[in-house]
């Protein structure tokens, strides 16, 4: 049974014992509280500050937060291109407000280096993106 429904899964991520480990880009931002969310959930949640702990994970969650300050962060620490790398190999990827910007193609208003992987095509920064923009990927 999945933690929030009652009907069982197709996932084998899911279903049965096997617990998914996801990652969660801990450089800046709520990424405490989408841990703890994951968690409750029934995921293995697992911080992600580094390019050689994005190995470990099946998919990653971008949090929201400030856009510029974790662009910078994921560079200096060596995770922009690692990250960039398992995207484009597939690795599932969801990112939330700041997040959002991070996986465009293009950021038409704001000083970021987007990951350009293709997930959403181009964003403009602006205090309305985050209700928009989670709405959008959730639909997408």
């Amino acid at each position: 049974m999945s933690p929030t429904s009652r009907h069982r899964t197709a996932s084998p991520n899911v279903a049965g014992n096997a617990r998914p480990q996801v990652g969660v880009l801990a450089l800046q931002g709520d990424f405490r509280e989408h841990l703890m969310v994951l968690r409750e959930l029934g995921a293995d949640a697992v911080p992600v500050r580094r390019g050689s702990e994005l190995d470990g994970v099946t998919g990653l969650v971008i949090p929201g937060g400030e856009s510029s300050v974790m662009d910078k962060l994921s560079r200096t620490f060596g995770l922009a291109e690692p990250l960039k790398a398992r995207i484009a190999e597939g690795m599932p990827v969801y990112g939330t407000c700041a997040g959002l910007i991070m996986l465009a193609d293009t950021v038409l208003d704001e000083d970021v280096t987007a990951i350009a992987c293709h997930v959403v095509a181009d964003v403009r920064a602006s205090a309305a993106l985050c209700k928009v923009a989670n709405f959008v990927l959730m639909t997408w």
